[in-house]
C-alpha cells in the first residue's frame, strides 16, 4: 500500500464522514422546524374534536329536554324540569372540558313564544314583547310551560299555536385558554310546537 493511496482513502473516509454530519444537521433542523408544527395540529385536532363532540351533547340535551316539554300537553312540564332532563342528559354523557368543571358549567334557558305562521312556517311574532323567557334551569325554578291541552285560555293566548324553546349554552375550555379560538362559547336552542 503506498501513501498516496492512503491519503486518498482517508480524503474520502472523510469526506463521507462529513456528508453524514451534515444529512444529521439537516435531519435535526428539518425535525425542529416541522415538529412545533405537527404537534399543533395534532393537539389542534384533539381539541376541535372534544370541542364538536361537547356541542353534540348540549344539542341533543337541548333537543330532549324542548321534545319532553312539548309532549307533556295534559300535566305541563315546567322550565325548571326541562332543565333537569338536559342536566341529566348532560351528566349521563359528560362534556370534555380542559379545564373547569364541566357539570356546572352549563346553562339551560327555556322560552315559550306566540308563533304566528304562513303559508309554510311558523315563526316567533316578536320576541321581545311576545316570547317569555323561562328563568335560568339550574338557578332556580319556573312556571312556564307550553298551555296545557285543557286550558280555556290556550287559543286566545296562542292562537296560531305556542313555540317551546329551549337553549343549553356551555363554555368550552381548550388547551391554550389565552389563544383565539380555544375557549368558545357552544350554544344551540331547540324549538318545537307545543301539542
Amino acid at each position: 500500500m503506498t501513501l498516496n493511496s492512503f491519503s486518498e482513502k482517508l480524503k474520502l473516509f472523510s469526506q463521507a464522514k462529513v456528508r453524514l454530519l451534515c444529512e444529521k444537521a439537516t435531519v435535526a433542523i428539518e425535525t425542529a422546524l416541522l415538529l412545533p408544527v405537527l404537534l399543533l395540529m395534532v393537539f389542534g385536532g384533539i381539541q376541535m374534536t372534544c370541542m364538536y363532540y361537547d356541542y353534540m351533547l348540549i344539542s341533543s340535551a337541548a333537543t330532549e329536554a324542548a321534545r319532553q316539554g312539548m309532549l307533556s300537553s295534559t300535566t305541563p312540564m315546567t322550565a325548571a324540569t326541562m332543565g333537569s332532563v338536559a342536566s341529566s342528559y348532560l351528566t349521563n354523557s359528560p362534556l370534555i372540558t380542559f379545564g373547569g368543571t364541566a357539570t356546572t358549567a352549563w346553562t339551560s334557558t327555556v322560552y315559550l313564544c306566540k308563533a304566528t305562521t304562513t303559508t309554510t312556517t311558523f315563526s316567533v311574532v316578536d320576541a321581545s314583547t311576545n316570547c317569555t323567557t323561562g328563568q335560568n334551569a339550574k338557578l332556580g325554578t319556573s312556571t312556564l310551560a307550553c298551555p296545557a291541552s285543557n286550558d280555556a285560555n290556550r287559543l286566545t293566548n296562542y292562537p296560531n299555536g305556542a313555540l317551546l324553546k329551549v337553549n343549553v349554552s356551555y363554555l368550552f375550555l381548550g388547551f391554550w385558554k389565552n389563544i383565539p379560538g380555544s375557549t368558545n362559547q357552544l350554544s344551540y336552542t331547540a324549538q318545537f310546537m307545543c301539542e
